[in-house]
């Protein structure tokens, strides 16, 4: 939304997003984003809720947190 100046497509795919606007994540950041664009899909679907509050474990809760922070910053470099 801020280098195109025009609102983001209504999609929770993150690596979507990042194309659109022009980013060019490498293999790591693309594996980070799907990932993280997984928590939406598996939080919002009854039978992938069920699959997905078994992977949430302290220490996957913790090491995903790390991860997030990390993309957080990169996207903040980004539009500077």
């Amino acid at each position: 939304m801020h280098r195109k100046q025009e609102h983001a497509p209504p999609i929770h795919n993150l690596v979507r997003l990042a194309q659109l606007a022009e980013k060019k994540p490498d293999e790591v950041r693309v594996e980070r984003l799907a990932l993280i664009s997984s928590f939406n899909i598996e939080a919002r679907y009854p039978d992938l809720q069920r699959s997905f509050r078994k992977k949430c474990t302290p220490e996957f809760a913790a090491e995903s947190m790390v991860l997030i922070k990390e993309m957080r910053q990169w996207l903040k470099a980004m539009m500077m």
